[in-house]
C-alpha cells in the first residue's frame, strides 16, 4: 500500500477550509466515490498532479474523512 498523505511527523499535515460550488462538491465527491477513495484523498492527489508531481497510483484508498470539506 502505498500512503497518499504522509504522517503527520514527516511533511506536516495543513487543513484548510476551501469554499467550492455545491455542484461541484458533488461532483467530486461522486468521482472520488468510483476512484474508491475519499474526497479528501481525492483532492490531495489532483491538487499534486495539477501542481506537477503527477498522479499517485494508489489501489488502495487511504483513511479519510469525506464530510471535511
Amino acid at each position: 500500500m502505498q500512503t497518499i498523505i504522509p504522517a503527520h511527523g514527516q511533511e506536516g499535515i495543513a487543513q484548510i477550509a476551501l469554499r467550492v460550488p455545491v455542484s461541484l462538491r458533488d461532483e467530486l465527491k461522486s468521482e472520488a466515490r468510483r476512484q474508491g477513495r475519499s474526497l479528501n484523498t481525492h483532492l490531495v492527489m489532483t491538487l499534486r498532479a495539477a501542481a506537477g508531481e503527477g498522479a499517485v497510483q494508489s489501489s488502495t484508498p487511504a483513511a479519510g474523512n469525506e464530510n471535511a470539506a
